[in-house]
């Protein structure tokens, strides 16, 4: 049976690549989100090997993978494409390359395998013979930016096909489910899924429910209890009396638009605008006919002049570079398919935080191919901390009275971003108040006890029923942190037909909540946080990777939640865990980092390095480590995303022990406990670099005793 034959029938190629899986129980896998497989029948392998047409192979190693041995393949002439777990590099390869590498590393290699069709097409897209005339939007993933010229001349003239648009390795097109197989054939193409829709992280409750469920107030101001815009319960008064506001700070906010769409004629509040671009589709402004974006900034970066001071978001002080990606044509939010070049248009504006209240809701929980894309910017731009909503998807569906996990929206899967989840804010009167089995699809989302009674906005040590609970599909914690994300009232847009979302105030402020309202909350978080770690830590260009671990490091666990204890309470653990992450973002503890370690390493550790931080504890004290990295993009095919692993390990240099935080799926680790007097190291281990920059992954770490 020859390849080609296999590739017309994809139920048979599925059927004979079973046949290569299995052999001895202990046999390495490939963990490829077509099926974890583990190639052991070497005849059939070899013949499919000689019938494929490519120069791509992904090349699994006996032992465990080092850096090294990536060097060796490559003075070899094969050219490094991603990382695939278990052990594996995806590579480049010409036949005489292919036969130097598998005589000369015979010893060090287990197998290699000719990267098929099949491994490059999401389980999402099943073509068949009843949907082969189908039309399906796709994005196409190359193995990198210098490919993507060879993909498109492999496939742009394919029939029945339509190149949309282009951004360094991602293609968007159209097409027909009939020629997802001929694309998946192109060398080069690393993988392939279904375009996403995306929407914004507001939660949407509809106009009769918001209406029956709204409180009237006076609109004058007199009736605010200071709790409105969610601030309070972050603590950010205690740096405002520090004198941190932001200031010195640029913030990009890619979202519904920003009120005119006019620098110098904005809503009263947004003075700090200086900036703004259209995004959307065929738009020629960046004013906010919607009405989200313009609640979103405020959250950010409100002034408060319109209310006198009373309703002011986190970063007064911050100035602010507004991206419209509101279509008129369509009517609807359209994220840009070059969101690297939105990203890069902004950074180069000077802002160094992106507040990104929107997202996917299509296979929740994955690695999607935007969040390898996010993950590549910061990567190559790792001053710029890109912060994004976990979604509105929790639901209790199980009925077990607790919020069903794996409902994060990508891009907020991606690793090295700031997934922000939603806890509650404390309001009794503005919005919307009804008990949560009341509102609209409420008794099937959230019918069972204690959810179903519970409000919106009445315990702020709760979080919000709607919030997107992780973990991702590979077992990563997500959301990072949480903050107040229900019955916010920020700035309303002043242009005619815009939403008053979940209610007005008065003509200048209105309502809302959703993951949307934390995520600007938490941006304007990271702002106070950034200039804090300038001006009182002295660092210049602080890493998106020290403002991520400083923002984690100084959050406050929830638990046990809002629930009290027992068989249904809201978290079942101490953080981090699926539901608050590491905690909600608290501005109070900022004081944790006065006088911490802190170390901005952007050299960082080679595989097998170690850094080691001496402690010497005076008094028992709570310590609390926390290490953070920005990591190498992942392979969109692959089922597991950490590329590079760092560890973190406390040791007791005189009792030896040494609390070991083992972890091989996250990029964030946190390390927390009682000390007692006595002599200490703080211990971070390159377990594996398989992709850094000169060999070597950058981190940072924060480490406090008090």
């Amino acid at each position: 049976m020859t390849l080609k034959s296999l590739m017309q029938n994809s139920r048979v190629l599925s059927v004979s690549l079973a046949v290569l899986i299995c052999g001895a129980a202990n046999a390495k896998q490939l963990h490829l989100k077509s099926g974890h497989i583990a190639l052991q029948n070497k005849n059939l392998l070899m013949q499919l090997q000689e019938e494929v047409q490519t120069n791509y192979y992904i090349v699994q190693f006996k032992e465990r993978i080092n850096y090294s041995l990536r060097e060796k393949l490559e003075t070899h002439g094969a050219k490094f494409k991603s990382y695939i777990p278990e052990d594996a590099l995806l590579v480049e390869m010409t036949p005489a390359v292919y036969n130097t590498v598998s005589v000369s590393m015979s010893e060090e290699v287990e197998q290699i395998v000719a990267y098929m069709p099949e491994f490059k097409i999401s389980k999402h897209l099943s073509p068949s013979v009843f949907n082969q005339d189908q039309e399906i939007g796709l994005v196409v993933r190359a193995t990198s930016d210098e490919d993507m010229a060879e993909v498109l001349r492999e496939v742009e003239f394919l029939p029945d096909t339509r190149v949309v648009d282009v951004d360094g390795r991602i293609l968007i097109m159209e097409t027909k489910f009939s020629q997802i197989t001929e694309i998946a054939k192109a060398d080069g193409v690393e993988w392939i899924e279904q375009k996403p829709q995306f929407e914004m992280a507001y939660m949407d409750f509809g106009h009769q429910e918001k209406k029956a469920g709204m409180q009237m107030m006076s609109g004058d101001y007199s009736d605010l209890t200071g709790y409105e815009s969610g601030t309070a319960l972050m603590n950010f008064p205690a740096a405002y009396r520090r004198g941190l506001t932001g200031k010195g700070q640029v913030v990009a906010m890619a979202d519904t638009g920003l009120d005119s769409g006019k620098v110098g004629g904005l809503h009263p509040d947004y003075t700090n605008v200086f900036k703004g671009y259209a995004e959307g589709l065929f738009s020629r402004s960046w004013e906010d006919p919607q009405g989200h974006g313009t609640h979103v900034a405020g959250s950010v970066m409100g002034n408060g002049a319109a209310s006198d001071g009373k309703v002011v978001g986190g970063a007064p002080g911050a100035r602010m570079v507004a991206q419209g990606m509101w279509s008129k044509m369509m009517n609807n939010l359209m994220v840009p398919p070059k969101i690297g070049e939105m990203f890069g248009r902004s950074y180069s504006d000077g802002a160094r935080v992106h507040t990104n209240s929107w997202g996917s809701p299509q296979n929740l929980g994955e690695y999607s191919a935007f969040s390898a894309q996010v993950d590549d910017f910061m990567w190559k731009h790792p001053d710029m901390l890109i912060i994004f909503a976990a979604g509105n998807s929790g639901v209790d569906m199980n009925r077990d009275g607790r919020i069903d996990e794996g409902s994060v929206s990508a891009p907020g899967t991606a690793k090295n971003v700031l997934t922000v989840g939603a806890s509650e804010n404390l309001e009794s009167k503005g919005g919307i108040q009804r008990k949560l089995k009341e509102l609209r699809g409420g008794a099937d989302k959230w019918g069972v006890e204690p959810i179903a009674s519970d409000t919106l906005s009445n315990n702020p040590n709760g979080l919000a029923a709607f919030s997107s609970r992780g973990p991702t599909s590979d077992g990563r914690i997500k959301p990072d942190v949480v903050a107040p994300g229900t019955n916010i009232l920020s700035g309303r847009s002043s242009v005619d037909g815009a939403s008053t979302l979940w209610g007005a105030y008065n003509e200048h402020y209105a309502w809302a909540g959703g993951t949307s309202m934390a995520t600007p909350l938490t941006a304007g978080a990271a702002l106070v946080m950034r200039e804090y770690l300038v001006r009182m830590h002295h660092k210049v260009n602080p890493s998106a990777a020290l403002l991520k671990a400083s923002l984690i490091h100084t959050t406050k666990d929830l638990y046990p939640g809002q629930y009290g204890t027992g068989p249904k309470q809201e978290l079942p653990t101490r953080r981090p865990n699926v539901h608050e992450g590491y905690g909600k973002v608290d501005l109070a503890n900022h004081v944790l980092l006065d006088y911490a370690y802190i170390d901005d390493n952007a050299v960082g550790l080679k595989e097998g390095e170690v850094r080691k931080v001496d402690m010497n504890i005076q008094r028992p004290s709570r310590m609390i480590a926390t290490l953070a990295y920005t990591d190498a993009p992942a392979a969109a095919s692959a089922t597991k995303t950490l590329v590079n692993d760092l560890d973190l390990m406390i040791v007791n240099l005189q009792t030896e022990q040494v609390v070991f935080k083992k972890d091989s799926v996250n990029n964030v680790e946190m390390i927390e406990g009682t000390l007692q007097p006595g002599k200490y190291q703080v211990v971070i281990k390159a377990s594996r670099i398989v992709n850094g920059k000169q060999g070597r992954q950058p981190y940072a770490l924060t480490v406090s005793a008090y």
